[in-house]
């Protein structure tokens, strides 16, 4: 109890209806207030809600006495004016009459039974009662969702504010929103969000009264007839629905043969919008509409005509193949399932039905009896009971639970499907469901396929068995297994687009069942000859395996440059100048062969056997690729950013009677990588973006072009003012590499398929354009309600003529890897080649320029005069000898084409860094941070200090570093940051809300890419611990070269710190000298003293001469060197030395109290054999030889 008013008790002067005293009794925690709002018993517009709550000793005890005071006050109150309760009661009679709120269950658990009006509090007839008003209850947000409007803040104190109330009358916060925002407000007769109401052909919705009113009715020809109410209702309700058109795609291949093939074609290729159309409408009508606005938009084609070319295939609308449609789901209808989930929920939980509905009554507002029950109402039903809930769908996913911290009852498991509600008899049915999939997800890494080669592969004949099969219809393959009663699950390439379908087999493995790719037979014979497996791919999914395989470098037998590298290195290895001979040294690749292309030369070097493992085992594990990686701030404005649009689109009118000539682009796509000029840049996330130098071109450069009314070639050139922006690649791949991969692959052809070079080539760069952070899922039900979250739905009809829902989700992937260079780098090949074309015709009058398609000017009427410029253009070669142009006739531009244009959002420069003063704090309200500082200053502890305090808020705190002395010396569950990796990113889950990285300097490239793909999910925080006075990561590499730029200054340190950053000044440990010292020296800083300057103060601070005590910062081999000259100058003369080579615990030491003949003794008392002591378990010695006394 709080807040307690005193003369809380008083009656209004007036009785019934007009009574207006509206005076709260108390409060409690729950936002529960006693009012007094007496209205006219038996009123007709009296809207009863019965409602019941489980009150706490304090809360029990209140209301017994405020019953009793309440009946006091009202048996004198009605012997002044006997009306108010129709006759005189006497104190007697008012004890008798009156109906305590306080009850007992059957579990004899006491609880508050009331009864409440949505409009005004109301008296039962001829009893009076406790008049409660429930402010805010349980779930808050639940309720005024839907029949009341909030509006969400950003302020995490204040999570919404209401702007209209059940009824539709606008609180004082909703008449300044709409008012300052000039939005319409939400209707005073009916709730615009409620779903409807389905009965037989006809829906209705509910009125704020609480009538049910007919909005729409679908009639016998498949359209609805909407009512005047409907208009109002689906006024602002529309749904984007996106078509599929069915084409006949027609070519022909390199050798003449034309080829045809039947698809569907999304308007999206067409730069055709989605078409919006009303929900009031029928599935007919909507189809019928978005076919006309489509069609619309395309011009009327007429039989044959083209409405699409590019890569020289024409694209002709099917004349009598059906149209796909899919709409857009923001939201999908609650699911309802009539008294079921009540009697389930009785039964389940031991409870009679009759108070299980009672509670339902209090829950639900209307007539839910008739409508159903949502997960929502089931949620609060077991908040009230606190009883555990978990509600998961049928995809193993867990949608919403509820796990009490006083269990009252047992917990209730459920799902939904096909609009009812399912309940399991335990929820340990649900218990290996997570909320995992409800987090943003990452793109894995590419693994092995599991799928077998294509030879292994059976024809489907129908039956259902373990294995591989191939179908050339695999939609009639689907229709018939639903026919049958099976549910396939499918696995989607794109929207419209399916791969496989997958059923389980008891007892054995699934079923698969694929399409069957029409050139599999070609494909297998080529990728065979080039010795890669084939496992059904289509054409670019086999070229890019191919292309992959060839480019990754192999590794070479070096043993024949044993001894050249000795010489070389003077017989020292080349890390820690340890003396080496033949037999005591491994040759290392200084770029790993991982990382290595094709045809690219390795720098080789000779180690010892100690730095060669470490090297090894500090290396990451990451094959070759032409990815990028790249850091939140690159990506957002380059790979992000809208792509290079193909060059199709007209010039001027041309006469479709009279032949064309065009001068093309040979293999423009195939040279651009073959015979490039440049080699092909590979961005690392250590990569910035930095002001243009004028007269330095970089890998790219972002350009601002004035308005220019010119189409494309014909407008001007950019100048060096233009230039804002470059970004230059750590890795550059030699374009000979790339030619001789390319090579290989046209030159493994099977005879007479020779044609297939050039769609390989073609379909890999429309590859490496492909958004490959989207991933397509289907589930299939039998509902339209179902599929909750789905982002398009459509229909599927079996072959039975059922009608099924396929309901697809879409999910976003988290990347940071884009292939979107290697794409630019092509098209911008395209570019330059089409541009050279018309700057060689720049004495050819415009007029007789038609139009561009992808490479290829389309000229019309030239006059002979013009013929030499031609034969310009047609001489020039590239340097493997092939011609770069030819001149032939060509096939004018049909179809709608816009002109092709490129925007994007200006970059706009990072701020400056900014200093954090209490990092506790700072991190405590959500803010990720920087903390550097010289060794000693305490970072490692302030660092437990905040991991401490974020755990015991509530975060998710993981701790990863390089090596593994540093997890030990970190503790807190800490973890080597290679093992986090690739159990968490490269898995594609990570539960983490804070990442914290101890040693930041010694993690290499190939790790901070993974990290950085973190930084792309808002929600995680990081904490970044080191200094960068230290030495970075052992010769970091990627993409084949060794990296070469400072993380210190780069972009995604910003990125991931938020540039937050605290630098500790104050020493803790460390000697006060060297401390000092270190920190005049100023190490990478601008005021950094010089070397000679820096010596002569050393010098002069730390005079002592000679040999060190201990050496510790030092070589491997100047370690091994010092400390056997030490332990032999320290022992005595007649000490007895013993070669010991054995790896044990680092920092474990022993004393030997004397050795007698084979057996030592220990000072501790234990007593070894030479053997044995060498051999325990956590015995070592911090130095290649033991010293024993005597």
């Amino acid at each position: 109890m709080s807040d307690k008013p005193s003369a809380a008790i008083k009656l209004g002067r007036r009785a019934g209806r007009v009574a207006d005293v509206r005076l709260a009794v108390w409060q409690t925690c729950d936002w529960i207030r006693i009012l007094w709002h007496p209205s006219a018993y038996n009123g007709e517009d009296a809207r009863r809600l019965p409602l019941c709550l489980e009150p706490s000793e304090a809360a029990r005890a209140e209301l017994a006495g405020f019953e009793k005071a309440l009946v006091a006050q009202l048996a004198s109150r009605t012997v002044a004016d006997p009306k108010i309760f129709g006759r005189l009661l006497t104190t007697q009679d008012m004890e008798s009459r009156f109906v305590s709120c306080l009850k007992k269950s059957t579990r004899g658990n006491p609880f508050i039974k009331l009864k409440l009006c949505l409009d005004r509090v109301w008296l039962m007839s001829g009893q009076c009662g406790l008049l409660i008003e429930v402010t805010d209850l349980m779930l808050k947000d639940e309720e005024p969702q839907r029949c009341s409007q909030l509006l969400p803040l950003r302020d995490h104190r204040l999570q919404s504010v209401l702007l209209s109330r059940p009824n539709g009358q606008l609180t004082r916060a909703g008449q300044f929103f709409f008012g300052l925002t000039g939005r319409r407000p939400p209707n005073r007769q009916f709730d615009e969000a409620q779903p409807l109401i389905r009965d037989g052909a006809s829906d209705y919705i509910l009125m704020r009264g609480g009538t049910r009113k007919l909005v729409r009715t679908l009639q016998p020809n498949g359209q609805y007839h909407v009512t005047k109410l409907g208009k109002a209702f689906f006024k602002d309700k529309y749904t984007e629905w996106l078509a599929h058109v069915p084409v006949i795609i027609r070519g022909r291949r390199r050798n003449g043969n034309p080829y045809e093939r039947h698809d569907y074609l999304p308007v999206i290729t067409l730069e055709l919008g989605l078409s919006r159309q009303n929900d009031a409408w029928s599935e007919a009508q909507i189809a019928r509409n978005v076919k006309e606005a489509v069609l619309r938009q395309l011009g009327q084609p007429g039989e044959g005509e083209p409405i699409y070319m590019i890569s020289g295939e024409v694209y002709i609308l099917h004349p009598t193949n059906e149209w796909a449609y899919r709409s857009a789901t923001s939201s999908s209808p609650e699911t309802r399932s009539s008294l079921v989930p009540p009697r389930q929920l009785a039964e389940l939980l031991k409870l009679p039905l009759q108070e299980v509905l009672e509670d339902f009554n209090s829950i639900c507002p209307g007539n839910w009896q008739q409508r159903g029950v949502s997960p929502a109402e089931i949620r609060t039903f077991c908040v009230w009971r606190n009883a555990p809930m978990f509600y998961a769908d049928c995809r193993g996913r867990l949608l919403d639970s509820f796990q009490p911290t006083e269990k009252e009852e047992r917990a209730v498991a459920f799902t939904s499907w096909n609009g009812h509600a399912f309940f399991y008899r335990s929820a340990r049915a649900v218990a290996s469901c997570d909320e995992s999939e409800q987090r943003p997800r990452y793109r894995q890494l590419r693994r092995d396929t599991p799928v077998p080669e294509f030879k292994d592969w059976q024809p489907w004949d129908g039956e259902i068995a373990s294995g591989y099969f191939w179908t050339e219809d695999i939609r009639g393959v689907r229709a018939d297994l639903l026919a049958q009663g099976h549910h396939p699950k499918v696995s989607m390439r794109g929207l419209c687009e399916w791969s496989s379908l997958r059923l389980r087999v008891r007892g054995g493995a699934d079923c698969v069942i694929r399409e069957l790719c029409k050139d599999a037979a070609v494909l297998q014979q080529w990728t065979e000859r080039l010795g890669v497996p084939y496992r059904g791919q289509r054409l670019a999914g086999a070229s890019l395996e191919v292309f992959l395989h060839l480019l990754q470098g192999k590794r070479e037998d070096t043993r024949s440059r044993r001894e050249e590298l000795l010489a070389q290195q003077q017989g020292m290895c080349k890390l820690c100048g340890a003396p080496i001979g033949l037999g005591t040294f491994e040759i290392d690749h200084v770029i790993p062969v991982s990382q290595s292309f094709a045809g690219q030369q390795l720098e080789l070097q000779a180690l010892c056997l100690e730095c060669h493992r470490t090297k090894t085992s500090l290396e990451g594990n990451h094959s070759t690729t032409l990815e990028s990686r790249f850091c939140r701030f690159v990506y957002q404005n380059y790979a992000a950013s809208p792509r290079l649009p193909p060059l199709v689109f007209q010039l001027q009118k041309w006469d479709d009677s009279r032949p064309c000539q065009g001068i093309d682009v040979r293999r423009c796509r195939k040279n651009g990588l073959a015979n490039a000029r440049f080699p092909l840049p590979v961005f690392s996330l250590l990569d910035c973006i930095v002001p243009t130098e004028e007269g330095k071109l970089a890998d790219l450069t972002w350009v601002e072009l004035p308005c220019d009314r010119r189409k494309g070639v014909l407008a001007g050139l950019a100048k060096w003012s233009h230039f804002k922006w470059s970004l230059d690649a750590a890795a550059h791949v030699d374009q000979h590499c790339l030619e001789q991969v390319l090579e290989r692959m046209e030159q493994n052809w099977p005879e007479g398929e020779e044609h297939y070079a050039k769609l390989a080539i073609n379909s890999l760069v429309g590859l490496f354009a492909r958004n490959l952070e989207l991933v397509y899922s289907m589930k299939t039900s039998n509902h339209e309600v179902d599929g909750e979250g789905c982002s398009w739905r459509q229909t599927f009809t079996d072959s039975a003529g059922k009608r099924h829902w396929d309901h697809i989700f879409v999910t976003e992937l988290l990347s940071n890897s884009s292939y979107r260079p290697i794409h630019d780098y092509i098209m911008g090949a395209e570019y330059v080649a089409v541009a050279r074309i018309r700057q060689a015709l720049a004495e050819v009058p415009k007029r007789y320029l038609k139009s561009i398609k992808t490479d290829c000017l389309v000229m019309q009427d030239v006059p002979k005069k013009h013929r030499p410029a031609v034969e310009r253009l047609l001489q020039m070669s590239h340097r493997d000898g092939t011609p770069v142009y030819r001149y032939e006739e060509v096939a004018g531009l049909k179809g709608q084409y816009r002109e092709p244009s490129m925007e994007a959002e200006p970059i706009r420069a990072k701020p400056s860094w900014r200093r954090v003063e209490d990092p506790v704090e700072h991190c405590l309200d959500g803010e990720s941070l920087l903390l550097t500082g010289f060794p000693g200053t305490g970072k490692t502890h302030l660092a437990k200090k905040i991991v401490e305090a974020l755990r015991e808020h509530g975060d998710t705190v993981h701790i990863i570093t390089k090596t593994h002395a540093a997890v030990q010396n970190v503790g807190l569950g800490a973890q080597t940051a290679d093992h986090w990796v690739r159990r968490n990113v490269r898995d594609g889950h990570c539960s983490a809300t804070w990442l914290v990285i101890e040693e930041l300097t010694q993690l290499d490239t190939p790790l901070w890419a993974d990290i950085a793909c973190l930084s792309l999910n808002k929600k995680i925080r990081f904490l970044l611990l080191g200094d960068f006075r230290q030495l970075p990561a052992v010769l970091d590499s990627f993409a084949g070269a060794e990296v070469c730029k400072e993380l210190k200054d780069s972009q995604l340190l910003h990125d991931l710190a938020g540039g937050w950053c605290h630098e500790l000044s104050e020493r803790w440990r460390f000697d006060e000298r060297i401390f000092e010292f270190l920190t005049w020296l100023r190490v990478d800083e601008p005021e950094q003293v010089p070397l000679l300057e820096a010596v002569r103060e050393a010098r002069r601070r730390f005079p002592r001469r000679g040999e060190p005590d201990v050496s510790l910062v030092i070589s491997h081999a100047k370690r091994l060197q010092i400390n056997e000259r030490e332990n032999r100058r320290l022992a005595p003369a007649d000490a007895l030395l013993v070669q010991y080579e054995a790896r044990g615990a680092e920092g474990t030491f022993l004393t030997v109290e004397a050795v007698e003949g084979d057996v030592v003794r220990l000072e501790s008392g234990q007593c070894f054999a030479g053997p044995e002591l060498l051999n325990t378990p956590g015995f070592a010695a911090p130095s290649p030889t033991l010293r024993f006394k005597g």
